[in-house]
């Protein structure tokens, strides 16, 4: 709440600043996602999926996701009917045979001995499951609305140091329609670890990094696709149980208007209310969480793009120069005083609704 108030307060002498607009494309995160295993267990109310080729649909687009499970109908040996399943109810089942003894890096699992058994989902066909990601289920429509970008350029993203994933050597330089998919939490038994990795390569995500205590997930722990495309990993569980993995998939767009964060093609209250929100984020923060000036937190320079941009018509469907989006009117853009007012007004109320 003290933060709300000093950015309220800081609201008069902000008004009416004119930001310049960024060129780069800006950054979109989605809500998390939720997928739940029963490793050698169920999961009470929930359907199992536990035979053959499924996938873990991660389709984004900045204002449109499809998330699920992804079965291939003939395809499945469960006789499943094609389709995306909601992850809200639905559980991936790996049952007792999928234990599996090898030797692995110690990045991976604690140990690594060659008599250490852990559970896997693997990458390649199997009796089981053989579980990938895809993002195939986005529109032409919803593709086209995710901009080209370089994650190096623009991501500031640790995974694609040289050397420190499997991204790193295969996309440094390249420009494309990124969708990264982030591992955002894993809750599953206490002290056991999660690992999704490739045969040969450098692992995808870890929560397990040698000489720490705990689950231990931070910004290396992403990897990147673009649309319509689909991979197969390994899914590692140091022991059976119900496991719960919480991801977020982020996208670029361009040609949105500065400021204004729900992308509904203006700049009002509702994106004042994500900003407040936020206000004081200082890592890893998306545009449609308040970071309009790309350098991943939340500030006073945010709320300058905000204001500067109050009540102005943007990119939205049947906007016109001058007019408030989908109509032919003008826009009413209030003054810097009034803008004020309103922005402590809402502070005021949302302050007494939280009372």
């Amino acid at each position: 709440m003290k933060r709300r108030q000093a950015l309220a307060l800081a609201a008069p002498a902000l008004l009416g600043a004119s930001p310049a607009l960024a060129d780069d494309p800006v950054l979109i995160r989605s809500d998390v996602v939720t997928f739940q295993f029963g490793i050698d267990d169920s999961v009470p109310g929930l359907d199992p999926l536990f035979e053959r080729h499924l996938d873990i649909a991660l389709g984004f687009s900045g204002t449109s996701d499809i998330f699920g499970v992804d079965a291939d109908g003939p395809f499945s040996g469960q006789g499943l009917p094609a389709g995306v399943y909601d992850p809200e109810s639905v559980y991936l089942h790996g049952p007792a045979s999928t234990a599996y003894t090898h030797a692995l890096p110690p990045e991976i699992f604690p140990t690594g001995q060659p008599t250490d058994s852990f559970y896997r989902l693997a990458q390649g066909a199997n009796p089981f499951i053989f579980l990938g990601v895809n993002t195939e289920n986005l529109s032409t429509a919803q593709r086209n609305e995710i901009a080209d970008y370089s994650p190096v350029a623009l991501d500031n993203d640790p995974s694609l140091e040289p050397g420190a994933s499997v991204w790193a050597d295969a996309i440094p330089n390249q420009t494309n329609q990124w969708l990264r998919i982030e591992l955002d939490d894993v809750r599953g038994p206490a002290g056991e670890h999660f690992s999704l990795y490739r045969d040969g390569s450098p692992v995808v995500f870890s929560t397990y990094e040698p000489g720490e205590t705990g689950l231990q997930i931070d910004e290396s722990d992403r990897f990147y696709m673009t649309p319509g495309t689909h991979e197969h990993y390994n899914w590692g569980f140091s022991s059976a149980g119900i496991w719960e993995i919480d991801l977020r998939v982020s996208v670029r767009r361009d040609n949105v208007l500065p400021g204004d964060a729900n992308l509904d093609g203006v700049v009002d209250l509702l994106d004042f209310d994500t900003l407040a929100s936020a206000f004081g984020q200082t890592e890893d923060t998306a545009f449609n969480e308040g970071d309009f000036t790309g350098d991943f937190g939340v500030d006073l320079l945010d709320f300058d793009v905000l204001a500067g941009n109050f009540g102005a018509p943007g990119s939205a469907p049947g906007s016109a120069p001058g007019s408030a989006p989908g109509s032919g009117s003008p826009a009413a853009v209030p003054e810097p005083g009034a803008l004020a007012g309103l922005a402590i007004g809402g502070l005021l109320l949302r302050r007494r609704r939280s009372a």
